[in-house]
């Protein structure tokens, strides 16, 4: 009986993400001419996807939410940031699991936010202030952060 207990946390984390708030999807990137996926969640509702590769080999996937979008990108280069973050008034916070968070309001006070972990950027832009908690927790999950609740 005990180690069904055990799952009962697991179960409710696992409905509180990929419940009617949040979709589950692949982020796919090569690296080292290697192929790697990790699992991210996006919210439903979104308008459009793309998924593009340069010729450099940065990979990205956008989700677009009328003018939000939510987005993962895997760099060539780590000083590369996927939306422009000015470093003179915005000091990141460090990732527990190593890297950096930016976080900020834009002038139409809209929330951004990107994660640097390595080669890879989660982020979003242009996101109401109803919204943050939800996309602040996508790109928590995709990171290796902890939902907000």
């Amino acid at each position: 009986m005990k180690k069904h207990l055990l799952f009962l946390p697991f179960l409710f984390c696992s409905c509180f993400l990929f419940g009617p708030k949040f979709k589950q999807s692949i982020f796919s990137y090569t690296e080292n001419n290697q192929q790697h996926s990790l699992p991210i969640i996006v919210l439903p509702g979104y308008t459009s996807q793309k998924t593009t590769t340069d010729s450099v080999g940065n990979t990205d996937v956008i989700y677009n939410y009328g003018k939000a979008i939510l987005y993962v990108t895997y760099v060539q280069d780590t000083l590369q940031d996927s939306q422009p973050i000015d470093t003179s008034i915005n000091v990141p916070r460090i990732h527990p699991h190593g890297g950096l968070i930016y976080k900020g309001m834009n002038d139409n006070e809209h929330f951004w936010r990107e994660i640097h972990r390595g080669h890879l950027r989660f982020g979003y832009r242009d996101v109401p202030r109803s919204l943050e908690i939800k996309f602040d927790s996508a790109t928590n999950y995709a990171s290796g952060l902890p939902p907000l609740k």
